[in-house]
């Protein structure tokens, strides 16, 4: 009996300088500042949204704005181009 790997199982690749963690710094240096921002804080310092507008002096809803337009512009961006879902080891 054959047993298919799940799909987010994949042989371990060594370390590259220009793979995915650098991909991902190059698409957010595309986004706006505080787009940026807001999802550093938030999905990479772990802050809350309230604590986010907190430290930026933004209202909770403009955070969660600015959160959700980053991440539709980086899935898009991601989605459009194959090349950066191959390099992400993303499956479309």
């Amino acid at each position: 009996m054959s047993r298919s790997r799940p799909r987010w199982s994949r042989p371990a690749r060594p370390y590259s300088p220009h793979g995915g963690r650098q991909i991902l710094h190059e698409l957010c240096d595309e986004l706006p500042g505080e787009q940026t921002e807001a999802l550093v804080l938030h999905c990479v310092m772990g802050m809350t949204v309230d604590e986010v507008a907190a430290a930026s002096g933004t209202p909770r809803n403009t955070v969660r704005s600015r959160l959700r337009l980053a991440k539709q512009a980086l899935r898009t961006r991601i989605e459009n181009d194959r090349r950066l879902a191959d390099l992400l080891e993303i499956d479309r």
